[in-house]
C-alpha cells in the first residue's frame, strides 16, 4: 500500500485531509485498517477521527464474543461510526466543522473462498474505487444534496435544502461532526460494501474530492494497466490532481490486493 498527499497550499489556507493506517491485531481476528478523511470548515474533526477511529474500531473488535463473519463486522463499524460522531458532538468544536471518512478493512475470513475479504464504509464524497483485471467499481456512495432519497431524509427531518446545500451551507447530507445539522437528518451510519477478494482484484484507490473533481475513473483504470506499484500509482494521481489545478487538498491512499496481480 502506498499514501500521498498535497496540501495544495495556493488554493487552500491548510491542509484538512487526514489519513490513518494501522494493523489491528488480536486473538481474534487479523485486520488491515485503512481511513482517509476530508473536513471542512477547519480540520478539529478530520483530526480527531485520524487519531481515534481506529481505537474504536480496534475496542469493539477485541470486546465483541463473535467476529467470524462479515456481517458481525459490518455491524461494529456501524456502531463505531455512530461512537465517534457522538463523541466528536460532545466536544467544544465549531458547529460547522465536520469530516468525511472513508475507511477500509481488510481481514481474513474463513468463509471467503480466498481465505480474504474487504470492508468499505464512507459517509461524505471521499470515494473509493475497486480495481479488477476487467473493470473500475465505485464501492461507496456519494452522500451529496444531489441525491432525492438523502434530500428526502433531510427535509422529512425538518431541514431545508437549497442551492443544493443542507440550508444553503452544508453540501453533504452525511458526515462526521456538524453537530447542529444532526437534527436535520445529517446521518453518521455510513453505507456499507464487502467482498471476497478474489484474484482478478487488483487495487483499492480511496481518494478526497480533490481528486475526484478533476481526474476522471477512466484515466486511472488505464493507469492500472501498466503493471505500475501502489507507491507509483498513488504518487501519479496526486500529481496529475495537481496538474489539473484542482482547488481542493490532495490525498491518495492506493491498496494492492494480490500479490500476484
Amino acid at each position: 500500500y502506498a499514501y500521498h498527499e498535497n496540501p495544495n497550499l495556493e488554493h487552500r489556507k491548510e491542509m484538512e485531509d487526514f489519513h490513518h493506517i494501522k494493523a489491528l491485531l488480536n486473538r481474534k481476528i487479523i485486520c488491515s485498517y485503512f481511513g482517509l478523511f476530508d473536513g471542512h470548515s477547519g480540520k478539529e474533526v478530520g483530526l480527531y477521527l485520524m487519531q481515534n477511529l481506529h481505537k474504536i474500531i480496534s475496542q469493539e473488535l477485541k470486546n465483541n464474543i463473535n467476529i467470524d463473519n462479515s456481517e458481525t463486522i459490518k455491524q461494529i463499524v456501524i456502531n463505531s461510526f455512530e461512537k465517534i460522531d457522538d463523541e466528536i458532538n460532545s466536544k467544544n468544536f465549531k458547529n460547522e466543522t465536520g469530516s468525511t471518512g472513508t475507511i477500509l478493512l481488510l481481514f481474513r475470513d474463513k468463509n471467503s473462498p480466498s481465505g480474504k475479504s474487504l470492508l468499505c464504509a464512507n459517509i461524505g464524497d471521499s470515494k473509493a474505487y475497486l480495481i479488477t483485471k476487467s473493470e473500475m467499481k465505485l464501492i461507496t456512495k456519494d452522500h451529496k444534496c444531489n441525491d432525492a432519497n438523502e434530500v428526502k431524509r433531510i427535509r422529512d427531518s425538518g431541514g431545508i435544502v437549497f442551492r443544493e446545500r443542507v440550508f444553503g451551507t452544508l453540501m453533504l447530507t452525511r458526515s462526521f461532526g456538524d453537530k447542529e445539522m444532526k437534527k436535520y437528518g445529517v446521518l453518521s451510519i455510513p453505507d456499507i460494501f464487502i467482498k471476497n477478494i478474489e484474484e482478478n482484484d487488483i487495487f483499492v484507490i480511496i481518494a478526497s474530492d480533490g481528486v475526484w473533481d478533476v481526474v476522471e475513473e477512466e484515466e486511472i483504470f488505464k493507469m492500472s494497466k501498466d503493471n505500475i506499484s501502489s507507491n507509483d500509482f498513488s504518487n501519479k494521481i496526486v500529481n496529475l490532481a495537481k496538474e489539473r489545478d484542482t482547488h481542493d487538498n490532495i490525498s491518495c491512499i492506493v491498496i494492492k490486493l494480490n500479490k500476484n496481480n
